[in-house]
This record gives C-alpha cells, structure tokens and sequence, in this order.
C-alpha cells in the first residue's frame, strides 16, 4: 500500500550528517500522500522514528499498520 502511495518500490535518499532526523516528519514531507496515512518507520529492523547517527543505517523501511501476536 504503501509504494503504491509513493509510486516506487525502493529508493536511495542522501542524510545529512550531525543532523537529528524525524523520519516521520521527512517522509511526510517528501510524500505528502502518507501524511493522513498510518505507517511506523524502521530503522535497521527497528522500529524509531527519530535518528540522530546515519553512520549506522543501512535500511530505513515504511511499514504499514499491521497486527500481530
């Protein structure tokens, strides 16, 4: 659902260094279709939404509500 709001499957984006990132807000932003939408964000398989180091992220996935036990 998600790409489909977004139009793309994957995509590389450049993080400036020493800058506190919510990734929420970024992708709101950079996709104004999410900003009504429910979504976490993950960071290296771990749900967070603000960032402050990028040295260390190798992934950042948008994931839809979900529920699970």
């Amino acid at each position: 659902v998600i790409a489909e709001k977004i139009g793309k499957m994957s995509e590389t984006i450049n993080l400036d260094k020493g800058v506190e990132y919510n990734l929420k807000q970024f992708f709101d932003k950079k996709y104004p279709s999410l900003k009504d939408y429910t979504y976490k964000v993950a960071v290296n398989q771990e749900i967070k939404t603000i960032v402050d180091n990028i040295d260390d992220i190798n992934e950042i996935a948008l994931l839809p509500p979900f529920a699970g036990g």
